[in-house]
């Protein structure tokens, strides 16, 4: 990968897993080491985006990476466990497009029967020591019916 050294323009960088954040913590992120991907994302040396996942395999149950088809498309849930869906997100995350779909395919889901419940849950960056969803992030979740959880 590229060592990413540059100051960035305001733009959403996805870094780890589905983490993403705002131009002047990607600054601050790419001081401690984060090397460029393939495509432009940019993902921490050794991958963090794996914390919340075994978190919710260790404690939850279930099945890992179960798919579920949607009128947008597939929709991989993290864990679901007990007809509930469970998504795990690691970092600072905001509404960014590749988010806004999957909570449209959850609330799909969530309004079809197909799930019972869907949980997000929100984990610190073991990398950035940043957590949880922006604002935004929060009220579309809200919005959509789906239950926020912060570790």
């Amino acid at each position: 990968g590229v060592l990413v050294t540059a100051v960035f323009a305001p733009e959403l960088l996805v870094v780890e897993a589905g983490v993403g954040l705002e131009a002047d913590t990607a600054v601050a992120a790419a001081r401690i080491g984060l090397e460029a991907a393939e495509g432009g994302a940019y993902r921490a040396i050794g991958s963090t985006g794996q914390v919340g996942e075994q978190w919710l395999a260790q404690n939850l149950g279930g099945e890992s990476q179960v798919f579920f088809n949607t009128s947008q498309g597939a929709r991989y849930v993290d864990q679901f466990a007990g007809d509930i869906a469970n998504e795990s997100k690691v970092g600072y995350q905001s509404l960014t497009p590749s988010i806004q779909l999957q909570i449209l395919k959850d609330a799909e889901l969530l309004n079809g029967r197909t799930f019972q419940g869907v949980n997000w849950h929100f984990f610190q960056s073991p990398v950035t020591g940043l957590g949880g969803p922006s604002q935004p992030l929060l009220n579309a979740l809200q919005q959509n019916g789906i239950n926020v959880i912060i570790h």
